[in-house]
């Protein structure tokens, strides 16, 4: 594994770790409020996992044309935090909606499925659709194009899936029960605070590298052409843009 490769990967894993989290956590306080019927439990899956794919299709263009993807991620995975620290006062404002409005007793079966799915799409579609971003912007990251075979892609993607299975496994049993649904969903809105943070600092110690690597070759043009005797000033302004523009740009 690159040394690139190596802390995005970390990331993405926790992230996913996260998202489980939160997918289990919701689902069961969304089946206190609907019922644990099939489809009351359809309609809040596929709020999920649709608001991840239209994440991927709205967001993986942008994360591409970005000039600091691994930034973009960042704000994701703050935008995904800070929502879903706010789910359990959506999801008591949803509560409140559904009862009032009598449920599939008084609205009758369609109807009640459409209110559900309405519901969760209040409660769930931001921070889904800035999931579904998060992946496409961590895979531009540490995309290159030496990189024939994808195996910088296949990492993230497989630690990112990781992550997933140890969210639900320790959600459901462990979290869950000993912490409750929204202690558990704050929980893990503050790793995925620390995860925005360090992919911040990630992005940040590279910045400060690859402008430092500038420098060091703007300064071998320098030297290089006082040394040859042919120190001009127009010269030497070109042979700096050319040494930021072919040094090693971390994206």
């Amino acid at each position: 594994m690159r040394a690139r490769t190596a802390p995005v990967a970390a990331l993405l894993f926790t992230s996913g770790f996260c998202a489980l989290v939160y997918q289990v956590s919701w689902l069961r306080e969304f089946r206190l409020i609907f019922g644990a019927s099939t489809l009351a439990s359809a309609a809040v899956l596929a709020i999920f996992i649709g608001g991840l794919g239209i994440g991927g299709l709205l967001l993986g263009p942008r994360a591409d044309r970005h000039p600091r993807p691994l930034l973009f991620y960042a704000t994701l995975e703050s935008i995904v935090a800070v929502m879903a620290a706010l789910s359990p006062l959506l999801l008591a404002v949803a509560r409140t909606i559904y009862l009032a409005s009598g449920g599939s007793s008084r609205l009758g079966i369609a109807a009640a499925t459409a209110e559900r799915l309405v519901l969760s799409v209040i409660v769930l579609a931001v921070p889904t659709i800035a999931m579904g971003g998060t992946l496409p912007a961590a895979a531009r990251a540490v995309t290159r194009s030496a990189d024939t075979r994808r195996q910088d892609l296949a990492t993230l993607y497989a630690l990112n899936t990781l992550g997933a299975v140890a969210g639900c496994l320790v959600a459901t049993f462990f979290l869950l029960e000993i912490y409750g649904t929204r202690a558990t969903i704050w929980l893990a809105a503050a790793l995925n605070i620390l995860v925005a943070v360090v992919a911040r600092a990630v992005t940040l110690a590279e910045t400060m590298s690859s402008r430092a690597q500038i420098s060091v070759r703007g300064a071998k043009a320098i030297i290089a052409r006082i040394t040859e005797g042919r120190f001009d000033e127009d010269e030497t302004v070109h042979a700096l843009y050319e040494a930021s523009v072919t040094s090693d740009d971390y994206t």
